[in-house]
């Protein structure tokens, strides 16, 4: 699994440099027929190489457009940020824990995570990860202020809900390194801030739209520390001021 994770975010990495060369080694085997012809060598040979250079320059520009144009993602141009909704993200829970050596989750009621995931936490924080949670504060009128972007169609359970995930929390509680805090800020995203290691982090980030049917439908970006500092600093600066600011779970007891 930890292969298939480090091919993955190698490949989104250099998938831009993996195409290019991909059509380089294409344009010079077809190179090598040209010349093969004024040498008069064998048509078999010949067509061979021609055919590789052809489906290779072909596939190259096949990928990157398929890539880069036609899936179902908006590409802003300056800051290479892709949007996307919450079925196209493919890693489950335990591949992008992987490699995380510090979390931090955001959500009005976290109950997208509650449930089925209680093994891969409980083992990430043995492993020395640290996690942090942040959860809408059950006891303010905050809950009613969110709730169009929460669930519009539903009864008022956002109280409940919450109250449902710290239940499930609490035993990662025991095990230390892990803290609960409360808000009651009417926040317009949520968040899942990683670090992998020193030079090596991100955050995902969850837009909170108005009449959107299920939550599925929210809108999905990353901002990479390498690769979008501006933005990265700038989420990350509100992540953290959102933490200073609220409550630990505790005090909320």
């Amino acid at each position: 699994m930890e292969i298939q994770q480090e091919f993955r975010v190698f490949f989104r990495r250099y998938k831009l440099a993996i195409y290019i060369i991909i059509a380089l080694i294409g344009i010079i085997l077809l190179g090598i027929v040209i010349s093969s012809r004024r040498d008069q060598a064998t048509d078999e040979f010949v067509t061979i190489l021609s055919n590789l250079g052809v489906t290779l320059v072909g596939s190259a520009f096949i990928f990157f457009v398929l890539d880069f144009f036609l899936l179902d993602e908006r590409v802003n141009k300056q800051s290479g940020i892709i949007l996307r909704n919450r079925i196209q993200i493919s890693e489950s829970v335990n591949e992008r824990l992987s490699h995380v050596k510090n979390l931090y989750l955001h959500d009005h009621t976290l109950q997208a995570l509650a449930g089925g995931n209680d093994g891969v936490f409980k083992e990430k924080v043995k492993a020395g990860c640290r996690i942090r949670f942040l959860l809408l504060d059950p006891t303010s009128a905050t809950t009613r202020t969110v709730k169009p972007l929460v669930n519009p169609t539903a009864k008022d359970t956002i109280r409940g809900d919450i109250r449902a995930s710290v239940r499930w929390l609490e035993p990662l509680l025991k095990l230390g390194n892990v803290e609960i805090r409360y808000t009651s800020v009417a926040t317009p995203f949520g968040f899942w801030m990683a670090t992998l290691d020193d030079s090596t982090a991100y955050i995902q980030i969850e837009i909170y739209g108005y009449g959107l049917e299920t939550e599925q439908d929210r809108a999905h970006f990353f901002v990479e520390k390498n690769a979008q500092p501006d933005w990265y600093d700038f989420f990350k600066k509100q992540c953290e001021a959102l933490w200073e600011d609220a409550k630990p779970y505790q005090d909320a007891q």
